[in-house]
């Protein structure tokens, strides 16, 4: 371990994942210009709502292609914790003490979910939440800020249906209006695969108005709610 990594209290990562790691550095950016032909789909599951304290538990993705929701492979993952979260957390998301206990060593699933992920922009149900826990148990683990070009479908399905959003109340209510089964709801994986499914819509509704490319895309979310959870992890 170098001085650099003692002081800022990170491991250095073994030969094979910085190797990994770097190849992953090496993909192309998407272009905002293009038609996004993959999106990754991605929810967390955490052990509170502070997203500067609280610990990342699951990660759930899954990839849109071309339209279409690629079943598999899809990317979960549960985080090994030191200490358990708490009980009541425990009965939100599932995960439990023993499965915490045997998770994923921090570096290694994140460099798998950054290979899932490749560079295709990111979709999440509010942005702010997700990204800035994966931005801070990224920088933490690999040394690294994870940037990424995130696109909030909690604006975009608002934006694309008005008349409902007035009265619609979060995730579930979404899910409910257009009968989208949410499998076990706060599991990652099915969460992530619900949200793959309301997206569909709301891009169709915006391909409809002739919003195709990932810089419609954004615009049409709100650029600057795009812009901030990119750059600021709120």
């Amino acid at each position: 371990m170098n001085w650099l990594a003692r002081f800022l209290g990170r491991r250095e990562l073994p030969p094979d994942l910085a190797l990994r790691l770097a190849t992953w550095r090496r993909l192309p950016e998407p272009d905002p210009a293009a038609v996004a032909r993959r999106w990754v789909v991605v929810d967390t599951e955490t052990s509170g709502l502070d997203t500067a304290r609280s610990n990342l538990i699951s990660i759930g993705a899954v990839a849109i292609e071309d339209d279409a929701i690629v079943v598999a492979p899809s990317f979960e993952v549960v985080l090994r914790q030191e200490i358990a979260s708490s009980r009541e957390n425990i009965e939100l998301h599932g995960v439990g003490a023993a499965a915490q206990a045997a998770g994923e060593d921090l570096p290694h699933a994140l460099v798998c979910f950054l290979e899932f992920a490749r560079k295709d922009p990111l979709i999440a149900y509010h942005v702010t939440f997700d990204a800035a826990f994966l931005r801070r148990a990224i920088k933490a683990q690999l040394g690294m800020l994870f940037h990424g070009e995130w696109l909030d479908i909690a604006v975009l399905a608002p934006l694309k249906f008005p008349d409902f959003a007035r009265s619609q109340h979060g995730l579930d209510g979404w899910l409910a209006r257009f009968g989208i089964e949410s499998g076990a709801r706060h599991n990652a994986l099915a969460d992530a695969y619900a949200t793959a499914q309301l997206f569909q819509i709301a891009a169709r509704s915006a391909a409809r108005d002739g919003q195709t490319r990932l810089r419609d895309l954004l615009m049409v979310a709100g650029e600057h709610a795009s812009t901030m959870a990119r750059h600021t992890g709120r």
